[in-house]
């Protein structure tokens, strides 16, 4: 089970109670037009935001009770 991503600027910060902040919108805008993002990659980093943020809303992972206990109480 591995989480892979590639960072594009937006970072979302979920809190234990399942709040979540979205972080540097403002920075990915920016670097669209510095970097001249393509149409298709802004398109997909809109729609994986969404997609996160549906997760988090489902508590489905990796965003669920069961894996962050597991996680983070694992001895081993």
């Amino acid at each position: 089970n591995t989480l892979n991503y590639i960072d594009l600027d937006i970072d979302i910060i979920v809190w234990n109670d399942y709040r979540c902040e979205i972080l540097d919108v403002d920075e990915f805008e920016e670097n669209t037009k510095k970097y001249n993002y393509s149409e298709q990659l802004v398109k997909k980093t809109k729609n994986s935001l969404a997609q996160l943020l549906k997760l988090i809303d489902n508590r489905q992972f990796p965003f669920n009770e069961k894996f962050n206990f597991d996680t983070f109480n694992n001895k081993n």
